[in-house]
């Protein structure tokens, strides 16, 4: 991870007022998180080759970004023509762990074999 507080990463006009100790830890920080992987999912025309896939008019009709950050934490961004906004979830390991140990259990209690014993 890094960090940057953007009044100290400015580089206009010197103002001591805006800069240096003195203002240190006061405004927004920028924060650069590392990415271990992930997926990106379009929707695209059935008669599209795979090697057309990534184009800026498919970009513009439904993106669906679900990235591994470097905590293990899952981010989930989708843009969407047919929603208002933005949709943005964030499941951290924890969490992760915790629902598919629900979601395995819950397929075990449903399967044939359970009914059986």
């Amino acid at each position: 991870m890094k960090r940057v507080n953007l009044k100290q990463a400015f580089h206009g006009e010197p103002d001591m007022e805006q800069e240096g100790t003195g203002v240190s830890g006061i405004g927004p920080d920028e924060v650069t998180v590392e990415i271990r992987g992930g997926t990106l999912t379009l929707r695209v025309p059935s008669a599209v080759g795979d090697d057309q896939v990534i184009d800026r008019k498919y970009l513009d009709q439904h993106v669906e970004a679900v990235l591994e950050l470097e905590d293990g934490s899952e981010l989930s961004i989708i843009l969407s023509e047919d929603r208002d906004g933005v949709d943005v979830r964030l499941e951290k390991p924890e969490q992760m762990g915790r629902e598919q140990k629900n979601a395995s259990r819950l397929a075990a209690e449903k399967s044939p074999r359970a009914e059986l014993e």
